[in-house]
């Protein structure tokens, strides 16, 4: 019984092998070469792991590590009471550790510590470090800290005091109060003199900010600060700056310019993403290493970028989707240029690409189907280069049929780029009711252009990756082929109701189908194919 069992698994096994093979060979047209690189043999370190030590000193858990140096891990609330310095350095076995770290939420809940010391070399206060410590009335950081964590000190009633609903500590913006988010209505905000950190998370998804002046001092925004403040128009950031952490500012859909000051050294990843209104010339600071994942990636309005000498790395997705970007210069000292980079600059004519990059990654230029002037040393990796450019360049992948532009996704229909009755891809366009006679799309566009079918659509979904985006500051789905790495952008435009009111724009969608007993596709954080009600107005994407 249990061979038979054993059988009949691996028989199953082999029959979604066969099915998963099958739908690739049906839809897939092209294999991506992988990264490109100078052919050099690279030395890879050991990928043994030894595990690191941990020891108990005086109420608190330390990690060793195989630099000789600590990390507080967690303290023991029956010992640790009142008040405590954390040392610089602990000894074990005759060896010395110098204290430069501290673990996630090692000091949650600590009700019985009154104050505490840290020492000078521990640099970033993480997420929850103190969170829930209520009888905490007094901390001492150094200079050396220069970030300081979401809720790293959130439960600290102690501590805190309040200025137009906005949280400090010391000289620390921790964040507009989340128990009473009402009383922070500032719609133009300057942060209080003094200030040396905004906090992670300070005032992540606050709609009603539209403006933010950061004084002299400032040296950290930490992660996720500003993420989604979707009005926020205008930031001015002081020269003492020096980090911009992780999410900074991603999502803030109605930036209009980024002073990025002279001293910047970090800029983290996705710090600028989805702010696709930042105009014109992006000038990246020297004393910048490393250009991380995604840091500005779906910014259409950037139509030229400054890379520093500084930099060695540009990181995966850090241009992508940057679609007016016309001409990039890489300074030499930059080794690699991650994958997807720019993925998606459309409008890239020429680049330069000095004899220090050794490796290009994994469609680091797809879809730059206008990129031609190629300037880089002769050799194999221009070679493949080169080739690799050819794909895009000798296959129609976009185009114009009666007048409206339209993406292959290598699917077994070609997508229009907009909506009936839009202009741009952010836009609504017009909707159209249940009752509405004939095929919508092709009565407004003519040609070759219908409504798409169920079946089309769920062929989307299931041969695209479908996230959550923004474009021309409409939230919606960016929609990326797995056969192609094109997309689509399908905005949330809501559903048009009796009197022609629009009902939730930015948060659903309703697209017609041209299959009758399934009038429309769902959106949301998700898609389905439901049935429409005759009040409510939808949106059409034409197919041909």
């Amino acid at each position: 019984m249990k061979v038979s069992k054993v059988i009949c698994l691996v028989l199953l096994m082999l029959a979604v092998v066969t099915a998963v093979s099958a739908q690739e060979s049906r839809y897939k047209t092209w294999k991506s070469p992988g990264k490109i690189t100078d052919e050099t043999e690279v030395s890879r370190p050991s990928s043994r792991y030894t595990p690191a030590k941990e020891t108990y000193l005086d109420g608190l858990k330390y990690r060793l590590n195989q630099d000789n140096t600590a990390t507080v891990l967690r303290c023991d609330t029956a010992v640790v009471k009142g008040d405590l310095v954390i040392p610089g350095n602990i000894t074990v076995d005759g060896t010395t550790y110098k204290v430069n770290s501290i673990f996630f939420a090692a000091f949650s809940n600590c009700t019985t510590l009154t104050s505490v010391v840290i020492p000078d070399g521990i640099t970033r206060i993480p997420n929850e470090a103190f969170s829930g410590c209520s009888n905490l009335r007094r901390v001492s950081l150094s200079d050396s800290v220069v970030f300081v964590g979401n809720g790293a000190f959130s439960g600290c009633g102690c501590l805190t005091d309040t200025i137009d609903g906005v949280i400090y500590m010391n000289d620390i913006l921790i964040g507009f109060d989340p128990n009473n988010p009402e009383s922070f209505n500032k719609s133009d905000y300057s942060v209080r003199e003094g200030t040396r950190i905004i906090a992670g998370h300070a005032f992540v998804t606050n709609t009603v900010l539209k403006s933010v002046t950061i004084p002299e001092g400032v040296v950290t925004i930490g992660d996720w600060a500003f993420n989604a403040c979707h009005n926020l128009k205008r930031v001015v950031l002081p020269e003492s700056l020096k980090n911009i952490d992780t999410y900074a500012f991603r999502l803030c859909m109605e930036l209009e310019s980024i002073n990025i000051p002279s001293g910047i050294s970090f800029i983290g990843e996705s710090a600028f993403e989805d702010c696709g209104k930042i105009r014109n010339l992006l000038v990246i600071p020297n004393g910048v290493t490393s250009i991380e994942n995604a840091a500005f990636s779906n910014n259409a309005g950037l139509t030229q970028i400054i890379i520093p000498k500084s930099v060695k790395k540009i990181g995966w997705r850090s241009f992508e989707q940057c679609v007016n970007l016309k001409s990039v210069i890489i300074p030499e000292g930059v080794t690699s240029i991650g994958g997807w980079c720019f993925n998606g600059c459309s409008s890239l004519e020429s680049i330069v690409i000095p004899a220090s990059v050794t490796e290009i990654g994994e469609d680091a230029f797809f879809n730059c189907i206008n990129l031609k002037n190629v300037n880089m040393p002769a050799g194999p990796m221009k070679e493949k280069l080169l080739e690799y450019l050819s794909i895009f360049q000798d296959e129609e992948k976009h185009g114009v049929s009666d007048g409206h532009e339209w993406v292959d996704l290598g699917l077994s229909v070609k997508w229009a780029t907009c909506n009936v009755g839009a202009k741009n891809p952010g836009q609504s366009g017009d909707f159209y009711h249940k009752n509405y006679q004939g095929d919508a799309a092709h009565n407004e566009w003519g040609g070759s252009w219908r409504l798409p079918t169920v079946d089309e659509w769920y062929e989307l979904m299931d041969n695209c990756m479908w996230t959550v985006s923004a474009q021309d500051g409409v939230k919606g789905f960016k929609i990326i082929s797995m056969v192609n790495q094109n997309s689509i952008f399908l905005p949330y435009t809501g559903l048009e109701t009796i009197g022609s009111q629009i009902a939730l724009p930015g948060q659903m969608a309703r697209y017609k189908t041209g299959t009758p007993d399934k009038d429309c596709v769902d959106m949301t954080f998700q898609a389905n194919c439901i049935s429409s009600s005759d009040n409510w107005g939808l949106s059409v994407r034409p197919v041909q």
